[in-house]
């Protein structure tokens, strides 16, 4: 079977994959964009009541969509799946859905792209899959023969969902200490469902709710003189304060050690207590997606598995750039406002690099 050549090919329709499309198109670079599932998937699978915890004004994805909300709006998940799906089509992304990667190797063209739509070759690859693709559960003795049920933050769709499922006042208990097990923590807690938070280290919380129109206008200015002294150390997403901060303190919803042992119907916590909810959820984070890039040789750091980069580029594998991943350039990289920035500047890097050598011609899959 016959090859389908790209000069690049990028892994990955959500916002990252979807912008430096754009900026390929707009220089007139050949590209296919290959996604597993549909466009914005990772989005499609956020909970429902999710709302973005930054402004308008930092998550736009290209200049010309600046204006389609007002700079301070607060986006709910709905909104901006919506909004990666009219920016595909609007800045007219062939994008291969359905079309799961499972391997990349080197080749004579650069590289060798196996999917579950055929093979793909090009000179140059960009994993674009971004933060949220690989759920990250903590490896706890005893997983495989617990009877309690667990299931994964990705896995979460909304509160009346659960209550529905265990009982209104059922017991769940969450794993994590950061944003996203604040906002379910509060979300379970209003429908009436009894909470507990799991976690091994202090909760730090963020700001108050009051703080937040004031957070909302002065961030930016904030990051960008943090900025002028070098990358930084990356974001530690905190807990929000307000009102989850106070049924914590006030114990309406308790706190306790971390798990260190599950029982067929008990987890056993570091104190030696024992607690048998009748769900629990990991709010535990995600992994980088890289499983598909194994024959690579790929660097990664020993401590978080994130790819080794300079520039955007692997350390170790040349011609294979990352973007949206935490820290691959500096500590706004795995945000929104931090990949219309990378984006950029990858699209002008992936330019230069092709002007000095030249690409023969291949068959157009991006319709650029």
């Amino acid at each position: 079977m016959t090859a389908e050549r790209s000069t690049v090919v990028i892994i990955g329709a959500g916002p990252a994959g979807l912008a430096l499309g754009r900026e390929l198109r707009q220089r007139g670079i050949q590209f296919a964009i290959l996604e597993q599932a549909q466009v914005g998937e990772s989005w499609r699978r956020m909970p429902k009541q999710l709302k973005l915890v930054s402004p308008w004004k930092w998550n736009y994805l290209h200049a010309s969509s600046r204006g389609l909300f007002s700079p301070n709006a607060q986006l709910t998940r709905a909104e901006f799946l919506e909004y990666l799906t009219e920016f595909a089509r609007e800045s007219k992304l062939m994008v291969m859905n359905g079309c799961a990667v499972r391997n990349v190797k080197r080749s004579s063209e650069g590289f060798a792209i196996h999917t579950s739509r055929g093979e793909f070759t090009a000179r140059i690859v960009v994993n674009a899959t971004g933060y949220f693709s690989n759920p990250l559960v903590p490896e706890i003795p005893g997983t495989n023969e617990t009877e309690i049920p667990r299931i994964h933050y990705a896995q979460y769709s909304d509160a009346q969902e659960i209550a529905s499922r265990i009982g209104r006042g059922g017991s769940v208990l969450l794993v994590g200490k950061r944003l996203s097990a604040g906002q379910i923590a509060l979300e379970l807690f209003d429908a009436g469902l009894n909470v507990g938070i799991s976690h091994r280290t202090p909760i730090q919380f963020g700001v108050d709710d009051w703080l937040w129109p004031l957070i909302y206008r002065t961030f930016a200015h904030v990051e960008a003189l943090r900025l002028c002294f070098g990358p930084g150390r990356k974001i530690d997403v905190r807990m929000p304060g307000g009102r989850v901060r106070k049924l914590i303190e006030s114990g309406a919803i308790k706190c306790f050690p971390a798990i260190v042992k599950f029982e067929r119907d008990a987890a056993e916590l570091e104190n030696g207590a024992t607690l048998s909810p009748r769900l629990i959820i990991f709010a535990t984070g995600f992994a980088p997606a890289l499983t598909f890039l194994g024959s690579l040789a790929l660097e990664t750091c020993p401590e978080t598995g994130v790819p080794l980069t300079r520039n955007m580029e692997s350390v170790s594998v040349p011609d294979l750039f990352f973007l949206g991943f935490e820290m691959v350039r500096n500590f706004q990289s795995r945000f929104l406002r931090g990949i219309r920035k990378d984006t950029v500047r990858l699209a002008n890097t992936i330019e230069a690099r092709l002007a000095s050598e030249p690409v023969r011609a291949s068959k157009d899959l991006s319709g650029a």
